[in-house]
């Protein structure tokens, strides 16, 4: 029983869902994984895109919150998780995901 549960627990995924392009020198930053541990968001710097990575079936979602995304931030609150974007020009975008539904809020005045 111990077996199927440990082979079970290192699973790999069966199908190349999206790939990232490593010629246009695509690279990633500020990687992490949402509260809700179904999500990792983290920015693609070469297009300048937040991606949100689903972990149980590896299909990544794209938005672009501003122009320049510089920094992200991950919280959670008893009904979703949210995502916080830095951008270039001072402002901060809002990402809530709830059930697998994302959703891009209005930029936030701070």
């Amino acid at each position: 029983m111990w077996m199927l549960l440990l082979n079970l627990g290192h699973a790999e995924p069966d199908a190349i869902v999206a790939t990232l392009d490593q010629a246009a020198g695509t690279a990633l930053s500020d990687l992490q994984i949402l509260p809700g541990g179904v999500y990792a968001a983290f920015i693609e710097e070469g297009s300048a895109q937040l991606r949100l990575l689903d972990l149980e079936t590896w299909e990544v979602k794209s938005f672009a919150p501003c122009d320049a995304p510089k920094g992200l931030a991950v919280w959670d609150d008893a009904l979703a998780d949210h995502v916080f974007v830095g951008c270039g020009d001072g402002s901060v975008a809002h990402l809530t995901v709830t059930d697998g539904v994302s959703v891009l809020e209005e930029d936030l005045a701070l």
